[in-house]
This record gives C-alpha cells, structure tokens and sequence, in this order.
C-alpha cells in the first residue's frame, strides 16, 4: 500500500518513547513475526505500543521486519493471483531469513486469507512456520494465564447492544 520502513521506524521510536520499551526489529529465533497493515501503521499506529506492552507483559518473543512489515494484501484485494503471490512470498521470504516459527497476521481479512489460507498455493509450497491471527494469539496467551484479562472488563462500561433499525419503514 506503499508505506516505506522509514514511516514504520518513525512509529515505532513514538511507540518506544510512548511506552519506555525497546520494539525488536529484524531479530532472528524469535518466536514469532508480526506484520501489520497500512492503516495500524499510519492511522491507528497506538497498535505497535500496544503490542508491545501485551508481548511484553506475556513474555512473547518477537519481532517486525522493516523488510516485509506489511501484511496488506493488494493483489488479493484487486484478484491478481500473481502480485497476491509476490506479496506472501515477500514475507515468507523474510520469515524464513528471520527463522521465526509463527508469522502474525493483523486484523485485515484480505492479509489473513492471503497468508493463511491462499499462501501455499500461491507459492507452490507449504510454509516452515505457522500463520495465527493476532486475536487466535491474544486468546491463546489468555488461556495459557499470560495475559491477564481478569477484572478488566469491569473497568469501563459495555457498550450499548440495544438492537437498532438501520431501514426507514415506509410510512
């Protein structure tokens, strides 16, 4: 989608300053990799602090590529089978290089079925490493005790599930 690693990098040394933890980048043997989209990074960049504070707290090894950070799938989303593929190869490419064993996709539907789902196929071979949505691990890290949600959900109000009419009736 064209954010370069020079944006990325600026976000995560606000993401640092922000929280007072070192972001690993470009670490090899870690557990896992996480990939972002282009809107967590230029719209809603509070996700890399948050990350890491979670990953922290939870004792998560890991790391982002300022070689394949984004996980934004352009060529699912226009049906070019073949861009689809050099953006999953982009980032098993670095995954591999990285030997991480987990790759984590954000929440963007188009980069999770490209990765997870389509991936293998579009590269023509199966991947030394898993492929988890970032909530599959943030429930995963839930169960196992490592992330503590107990209490928290009595910390600020529900929201609102009254049902609403979206249609006008006719009168």
């Amino acid at each position: 989608m064209g954010v370069k690693a020079p944006a990325l990098m600026a976000q995560i040394k606000a993401a640092e300053a922000e929280t007072g933890l070192t972001i690993p980048v470009d670490r090899e043997d870690v557990e896992y990799l996480m990939l972002l989209s282009s809107a967590e990074i230029m719209q809603f960049s509070v996700i890399i602090g948050a990350v890491t504070q979670i990953f922290d707290e939870a004792g998560i090894s890991w790391t982002l590529s300022t070689e394949a950070f984004e996980a934004t799938n352009s060529g699912m989303q226009i049906g070019s089978s073949d861009l689809a593929g050099q953006l999953v190869q982009r980032i098993v490419d670095v995954a591999e290089k990285l030997k991480v064993r987990y790759v984590i996709s954000p929440e963007c539907g188009h980069a999770y079925t490209a990765l997870r789902w389509e991936g293998p196929n579009l590269i023509g071979r199966r991947y030394p490493f898993k492929v988890i949505h970032i909530l599959e691990l943030l429930e995963e890290l839930r169960v196992q005790g490592r992330l503590r949600t107990e209490g928290f959900e009595d910390e600020r109000p529900l929201p609102d599930r009254t049902p609403r009419r979206h249609c006008r009736t006719a009168a």
